[in-house]
């Protein structure tokens, strides 16, 4: 189930991203229409101008209001890097800093990396080219930590770490860098699954919007001019 908190650009206390006034997020028209086709948000995305901003903390809890701590799960999200020359916290799950979080990232060579308690994994044999829009996900299911791109496979490693085979924290969901080092670019069509999913099942829904009540789905972050105010879209 979607909290409706969480579904769209709501942040962390619930309000809108323009209600805030926050100046580190932003429609941009550079969406993934330009790299790919969109039914629904097509031609909108979130761009992050990198450091010098705070990232964006969205909640992700349960009905109740608990935190969700959850194994397995999935993230997912489009993402372009606006300049290779640099590392990135594409996304942090949990208190960023804290032994217990987790990270998505992708370094200045290109790489998608995903860190957390039970491990790690890193795709080293494919390159995310700055120019261009690319699908990432990552998935753990408390043996086998998975990176996916653009609906492939492309890497996998077994959960070695303290953590193996336990529930993680998803709150919060922080989008462009926690702690840093901060992203700087383009994300859109953010998703947090409370499963485990495969690169076919990833493949078969990325190209399309959901409607927000999928089975599994516990958070997601579509962009649409709708999501900030008019005077906050560019």
């Amino acid at each position: 189930v979607v909290a409706a908190s969480v579904k769209g650009l709501a942040a962390s206390d619930g309000n809108r991203l323009s209600d805030e006034r926050l100046v580190n997020v932003f429609i941009s028209k550079h969406g993934v229409a330009s790299g790919a086709a969109l039914s629904v948000h097509a031609g909108h995305a979130l761009y992050l101008p990198g450091t010098g901003v705070a990232p964006v903390n969205i909640p992700v809890r349960s009905l109740s209001g608990e935190p969700r701590i959850v194994m397995p799960f999935t993230v997912e999200m489009w993402m372009r890097k606006q300049t290779a020359a640099t590392d990135a916290v594409l996304l942090s799950l949990g208190s960023p800093g804290e032994s217990t979080s987790s990270t998505l990232s992708v370094s200045r060579a290109g790489n998608l990396r995903f860190d957390t308690p039970a491990g790690d994994v890193a795709a080293t044999g494919v390159v995310l080219h700055s120019a261009a829009w690319t699908h990432v996900a990552a998935a753990y299911d408390g043996n086998t930590l998975q990176l996916i791109v653009d609906g492939a496979l492309a890497a996998t490693a077994a959960a070695t770490g303290a953590a193996r085979g336990q529930a993680l924290p998803l709150h919060p969901l922080v989008i462009g860098g926690g702690e840093g080092p901060f992203f700087l670019g383009w994300m859109d069509e953010i998703r947090v699954w409370g499963t485990a999913r495969t690169p076919t099942l990833v493949a078969s829904q990325m190209h399309a919007a959901l409607a927000g009540d999928e089975p599994g789905l516990i958070a997601y972050i579509p962009v649409s001019p709708e999501d900030l105010s008019p005077e906050a879209s560019v």
